[in-house]
């Protein structure tokens, strides 16, 4: 799921002024979710125009057509068809060793009966819904209300996972390139491009600085909290020699001190730390005091 680049700059300015960036997340997080809900609902009503079975599972599994692509972009049919039925796509791909299309079908095939037998067996005090469009109403009854809700509770799951990972890959770069045009980094000692790793292959990587002798230094970014310090882990690949993360535990830094890693904080304005890393590689730089009037203009240009 795309996060757009208005969100990504607020983000961008609230770390950098030590204010709750997760405010922001949280808030554009629920609004997906309540995008998806409304979208969720409204294709009932054109759902029943496609198919001739008005039950919850003919108008969510039997249709030949996505509706909810746009919020994870990747997704195929055939996984649509499994959240709808509620089961996530890493479900699917332990339980049958595999995300392909076939695997996929398999399994619906597998789990939907019983689903169904675990639905049926439940007493419900709800009898029915009525859902009332601008230009139809529907009633659902108690089963199939509770497979709409096993339904959209999996896709939202989806969603804010997606979210969460995509708003880590879309602000890396920016974030870097930001620090660079606060510490009036000249761009020849920067870029964002991946380039090739011994062997003649290239390994996405989040950034580079270039320092005196014009070689590449990696620098691997993680948007992580002290709760995941694994996330560290991919500062130990080859080559990577700047590590910056919102936070980094104590034995994290110590980890990566003793393999010659440098550790850059955000959080907290720890990031104003930065000048050392640029230092240490002999990366001209100069701090501008003036920073928070000019993030705007920055971020507009990273951005443009």
């Amino acid at each position: 799921m795309k996060v757009n680049a208005n969100t990504i700059k607020r983000l961008i300015k609230s770390i950098l002024l030590n204010e709750n960036h997760r405010l922001i997340l949280t808030a554009s997080k629920t609004d997906a979710s309540i995008s998806f809900f409304n979208d969720f609902l409204n294709s009932i009503s054109e759902r029943k125009t496609l198919t001739n079975d008005h039950s919850f599972n003919g108008l969510f599994q039997g249709i030949e057509e996505s509706f909810f692509g746009e919020y994870l972009s990747s997704i195929s049919i055939e996984e649509e068809k499994a959240k709808n039925l509620g089961i996530p796509g890493k479900t699917i791909g332990d339980a049958m060793g595999s995300k392909s299309k076939e695997k996929i079908n398999e399994g619906i095939r597998l789990f939907q009966p019983i689903i169904d037998q675990i639905i049926s067996e439940k007493n419900f005090d709800l009898q029915q819904v009525k859902l009332n469009f601008s230009d139809s109403s529907h009633v659902i009854n108690s089963e199939e209300f509770m497979k709409l809700l096993l339904a959209s509770s999996t896709w939202i799951s989806a969603i804010n996972g997606g979210f969460n990972s995509s708003f880590g890959k879309q602000i890396e770069k920016p974030i870097m390139l930001t620090l660079c045009k606060i510490f009036n980094v000249d761009q020849s000692n920067y870029h964002e491009y991946d380039q090739l790793d011994e062997g003649d292959y290239s390994r996405e990587t989040d950034f580079y600085l270039r320092g005196s002798r014009q070689r590449d230094i990696k620098c691997e970014v993680k948007m992580m909290g002290r709760g995941n310090p694994e996330s560290i882990d991919s500062a130990w690949r080859k080559g990577v020699k700047v590590f910056v993360g919102f936070e980094i535990s104590e034995t994290g830094k110590r980890e990566a001190n003793d393999k010659g890693v440098h550790t850059l904080e955000l959080r907290d304005k720890l990031w104003i730390k930065f000048d050392k890393i640029l230092n240490h590689f002999k990366i001209p730089n100069s701090f501008d005091e003036d920073w928070e009037e000019n993030i705007d203009d920055y971020l507009d240009e990273i951005f443009s």
